[in-house]
């Protein structure tokens, strides 16, 4: 099993910002999509994949910025 590793899985460096985020993800899930790749069987596992490193990196930068600014 792969390691969970959500910045590469976007392909961005781990310190990008969230708008840099953002649009990997976005670009990435148009691309991956299972109703653009129907003969694909992986195309819901990378799309989800997708999601959940978006998902996990977008929770990352509100708790940064939450922390940055509360101290």
């Amino acid at each position: 099993m792969k390691t969970f590793i959500p910045h590469e899985i976007l392909g961005v460096d781990m310190d990008a910002p969230l708008s840099k985020v953002k649009k990997a993800y976005r670009k990435l899930s148009r691309e991956k999509h299972p109703d653009k790749n129907p003969d694909d069987p992986n195309a819901v596992t990378e799309f989800i994949a997708i999601t959940k490193a978006y998902t996990v990196s977008k929770h990352f930068h509100c708790l940064t910025h939450l922390y940055f600014f509360r101290s």
